[in-house]
């Protein structure tokens, strides 16, 4: 981790190009992306189906409780990712649907100990 927050000066300790910790560093970040629980985004996606369904009916009845229930499960299904960071003291958000359940994802994860941002794609499984 040290090495991505090197800035290029000829000061730095760690050799710019090809560094095996480094790439399996990322390679991690990439796999841990794959951790999100998929049963869980579909339930919060159900959910919010049903909210925009009844928004459409009564469009000045927003149940708060619906919204930060959706919310919960988005969060509640990014645990095993949140899990595997805890040991790095890493943060880590997500960025964008890609508007497709299931699909490409995207997420970002940061250390502001080593002082890097690292966005993580996540493609369709086959």
């Amino acid at each position: 981790m040290k090495s991505l927050n090197e800035n290029g000066s000829s000061k730095c300790k760690y050799q710019k190009g090809f560094d095996l910790n480094r790439a399996q560093f990322l390679l991690f970040l990439s796999n841990i992306i794959y951790e999100r629980d998929q049963k869980k985004v579909s339930n919060a996606h159900t959910i919010l189906s049903k909210l925009k369904v009844s928004l459409k009916k009564d469009s000045d009845n927003v149940n708060k409780d619906d919204v930060q229930k959706v919310l919960n499960v988005l969060k509640e299904s990014e645990k095993n990712i949140y899990n595997q960071l805890e040991e790095f003291e890493l943060g880590f958000t997500s960025l964008s649907e890609m508007n497709s359940i299931g699909g490409q994802y995207a997420g970002m994860f940061w250390s502001e100990k080593e002082n890097f941002i690292v966005i993580v794609c996540k493609g369709n499984k086959l």
